[in-house]
């Protein structure tokens, strides 16, 4: 299940796919809604035969960003 909020022009999509070609066809949908400026990718894949969970690429940057400055303030 996808959950989309929009705001201001900016689409956030949040949820979990099992096909990793559903990420880019739910971006390009969202792209192509007239008014939108920026869509925030927060979807994570489940890849089936594992079950294993990887965060979305845009997620995954932040929180690496989030951990190197937990590292500095310590």
């Amino acid at each position: 299940m996808i959950d989309i909020i929009v705001r201001d022009g900016a689409v956030e999509l949040w949820g979990t796919i099992t096909d990793e070609r559903e990420r880019q066809a739910l971006i390009v949908a969202a792209e192509n809604i007239p008014g939108v400026k920026r869509v925030n990718d927060h979807i994570a894949w489940i890849e089936p035969n594992s079950g294993t969970l990887f965060q979305s690429p845009e997620d995954t940057v932040a929180q690496s960003k989030s951990n190197e400055w937990d590292n500095r303030v310590r």
